[in-house]
């Protein structure tokens, strides 16, 4: 004789880990870009996530800063995720930020957000600059040499007093002297015969880049005792 009988197994639910997926952003130089954390993660129970941290520190609820490697990590009130890089970082190695997220069921999951900075041209920075010269005197002039260019480029004089650069020989005219600039690019300024007193006229540089700025030469001139006639 024989007989069949079932073998009943109940299989009992475990709940499953998330999956976090890492994102990747790209921003400009000085610009901000919105974070979408969980846009590429899962969970297979069909539970809701939520983003528990990030960088290391954790979320509140609110509204929050939170502080990264070059860069910063807005949350708005109403849940909106930023990142701004640091003023004029940029960099073709991409920016590395953990998160963990929460599946509320003890399941937990870290994936990072990479945001690659792209770099933008920055504009140079021109500083006025001073000099003192005696009446009926020459005074060498040296615009670039406070100026700077936070990109690094090389900066070079377009225009002073509104006259454009020839890249050789020029006399340029300016209230009460001239400027000369020589075959080798020395830049020297003469106060027109038996002046003194203050003068100043603009200057405007290049990066080379489409960045430009101004700034003036700022010329005391002194006086001296002439002669009588």
């Amino acid at each position: 004789g024989t007989a069949t009988a079932n073998e009943l197994i109940t299989v009992t639910p475990i709940n499953d880990n998330p999956v976090a997926v890492n994102d990747n952003y790209t921003v400009a130089e000085d610009a901000t870009v919105t974070l979408t954390p969980l846009a590429l993660d899962s969970d297979v129970d069909g539970d809701t996530l939520t983003i528990t941290s990030i960088n290391g520190t954790a979320l509140t609820g609110g509204v929050q800063s939170i502080s990264v490697t070059n860069g910063t990590v807005n949350i708005s009130a109403t849940g909106v995720i930023t990142f701004t890089p640091t003023t004029n970082f940029n960099s073709a190695t991409a920016i590395s930020i953990p998160y963990v997220i929460s599946d509320g069921h003890g399941g937990t999951a870290t994936a990072n957000e990479l945001i690659t900075v792209t770099p933008i041209n920055d504009n140079p920075v021109a500083v006025n600059d001073n000099y003192t010269v005696a009446e009926d005197a020459t005074v060498t002039l040296t615009p670039l040499a406070l100026d700077s260019d936070v990109d690094g480029d090389t900066l070079t004089i377009t225009s002073i007093n509104g006259t454009a650069l020839t890249g050789g020989v020029q006399s340029i005219s300016v209230t009460n002297g001239t400027v000369s600039i020589s075959a080798t690019n020395v830049i020297t300024f003469t106060a027109g015969l038996n002046y003194n007193g203050a003068i100043s006229f603009p200057y405007v540089i290049s990066d080379g880049h489409g960045g430009t700025a101004t700034a003036n030469e700022l010329i005391t001139v002194t006086p001296v005792n002439d002669n009588p006639v």
